[in-house]
């Protein structure tokens, strides 16, 4: 599989000492090997979650958008491939 970009958005970050504009780019990769995740300090938590489980997580309407987006490119691309 190689790249596939989903989506670009821009966004506040509104934290008591800060407000910053920041913007999200999603991509989707398949890792090589077994993926070891490494999270910047920007970040305090990461998940593997199946589309069912979206559900579960307190995200902006903008971030579920682009989720969703990624599921159905992934299965897309594994539809193509079964060809």
């Amino acid at each position: 599989m190689p790249v596939i970009p989903v989506a670009v958005f821009e966004f506040k970050v509104e934290k008591a000492e800060e407000i910053r504009d920041a913007t999200q780019i999603s991509f989707i990769v398949k890792p090589i090997g077994t993926p070891i995740v490494k999270l910047s300090s920007e970040h305090k938590d990461f998940r593997w979650i199946t589309k069912q489980e979206l559900n579960n997580f307190e995200i902006s309407k903008e971030t579920r958008k682009v989720i969703l987006k990624a599921f159905k490119l992934i299965n897309i691309h594994d539809l193509q491939n079964e060809e």
